[in-house]
């Protein structure tokens, strides 16, 4: 996550969860992330899984309380506004498709 070019926490959006499970020091970097930030909630799974990205994925969508779901992998790079622009460019009402 230090790789990010701007963290999520940064972006702007007022929501975020944050889910990861790896063998590095990337938990407790989400930790430290989550102690500065109150709307940053770890979820962390306690084994890796044959599922890999797509269990975690799972698991945050699971505990999701937003509207929106957004997805910010560790090797991607996003514009400090991507996910604050995205949430503004929704339509509104949203369409039901629940």
């Amino acid at each position: 996550m230090p790789g990010l070019h701007h963290p999520p926490d940064a972006r702007g959006y007022r929501d975020h969860r944050r889910r990861r499970r790896s063998g590095d020091s990337t938990p407790q970097i989400i930790r430290d992330f989550a102690a500065r930030d109150a709307r940053i909630r770890p979820i962390l799974l306690p084994t890796n899984s044959i599922g890999g990205v797509a269990t975690a994925a799972n698991a945050g969508m699971e505990v999701a309380t937003g509207d929106f779901i957004g997805f910010a992998d560790g090797d991607d790079r996003y514009a400090p506004e991507m996910f604050e622009k995205l949430w503004r460019a929704a339509p509104n009402p949203m369409p039901t498709w629940r």
